[in-house]
């Protein structure tokens, strides 16, 4: 098989390119351990929120640990105890400049902003675990687009 561009043989080098990254990846999510600071991006950059609350992040960390404790997904150690893990991954977001401190008005509960010009930092972290959760990340993409679409239709 000839490996360059355009030739007779570039369909299948296409295949055989795809097949290795497929391999690759899948090879990389069979031995990833999810963390603490994956878990805390993915709960701050799904949000949805300028300022996420120390509390709503929590319950998100929460909640996607369930889902990827479903999936039977390996964990770190430092996971045991989420609220502490979740803390002292807030306190390293905040050292690397990642997150500032801000507070619900209402309420002046603690709440985090990620600081834009990081966020592609924070998103970095929150991909890792997207290898987990395709199927999920799909049927929650396609439902938000639908309820977008709705919106915009009708509001």
């Amino acid at each position: 098989m000839e490996l360059l561009p355009g030739g007779s043989a570039s369909k299948e080098n296409r295949q055989l390119v795809n097949d290795l990254a497929y391999h690759l990846m899948y090879g990389i999510v069979r031995v990833g351990v999810v963390s603490p600071v994956d878990l805390v991006a993915a709960g701050l950059v799904c949000s949805g929120r300028d300022a996420v609350p120390h509390d709503f992040l929590l319950s998100a960390v929460r909640h996607i640990a369930l889902v990827l404790r479903e999936h039977n997904v390996e964990f770190a150690d430092s996971l045991n105890d989420l609220e502490n893990a979740t803390q002292t991954s807030v306190e390293l977001f905040k050292r690397r400049g990642f997150l500032k401190n801000a507070a619900v008005e209402a309420t002046g509960e603690p709440a985090y902003v990620i600081d834009p010009q990081k966020r592609v930092n924070v998103e970095f972290y929150k991909n890792s675990l997207i290898n987990y959760l395709w199927p999920e990340c799909l049927l929650a993409t396609a439902l938000m687009g639908k309820g977008a679409a709705r919106f915009r239709t009708h509001g």
